[in-house]
């Protein structure tokens, strides 16, 4: 198949084809899969949309499952044009609630510049000094903890607990 007609993969999306939605430690994003035993299928779908990812599962004494996803936004955008053009006929409603939630849902990891990424760093070591919470650093600048924890180490930086008034502390008397 030189040219892939769309109501040829309509149809095999319709019969192999999630629009799913996982959660995994309080995050839920958005995942378009279709699970087949055949090869062909899914380098098919793959050489259409020219994105996503397959992985093939296998269990002992079975044929191997290949597995077509996307789950990057860029790519997630891709797909959902493609289905607002080519109208599905049983999964329709579960692509609506799939596009519903994928509008309202924000990426874990935003992609910024190189320049903005110096930016949020340096925003966040001078937070740092400045005694602010690790968590709320995160939260404000939007670095990963990982990363706050590599860059501090890297230079270095560390908070030394004050050390409370010690004036009142008796030495023991030592006779020579």
């Amino acid at each position: 198949m030189d040219k892939v007609d769309a109501q040829y993969l309509l149809g095999i999306v319709d019969c192999l084809g999630h629009f799913s939605i996982f959660t995994y430690k309080n995050y839920s994003y958005p995942k378009f899969i279709v699970y087949t035993q055949n090869r062909n299928i899914a380098n098919l779908l793959y050489s259409f949309f020219n994105i996503g990812k397959i992985t093939v599962k296998t269990k002992s004494r079975k044929k191997p499952i290949y597995i077509y996803s996307v789950t990057k936004c860029d790519e997630l955008k891709k797909i959902i044009n493609f289905f607002e053009t080519h109208k599905l006929q049983i999964k329709y409603h579960e692509f609506i609630k799939f596009k519903e939630f994928f509008a309202k849902w924000h990426p874990k990891v935003q992609k910024r510049s190189r320049e903005e990424n110096i930016k949020a760093l340096e925003k966040a070591i001078s937070m740092y000094k400045g005694g602010v919470p690790v968590k709320e650093i995160v939260s404000k600048t939007g670095v990963s903890l990982n990363r706050l924890y590599i860059i501090l180490k890297a230079y270095n930086l560390r908070r030394y607990k004050k050390v409370k008034n010690v004036s009142n502390i008796v030495y023991p008397i030592v006779k020579k």
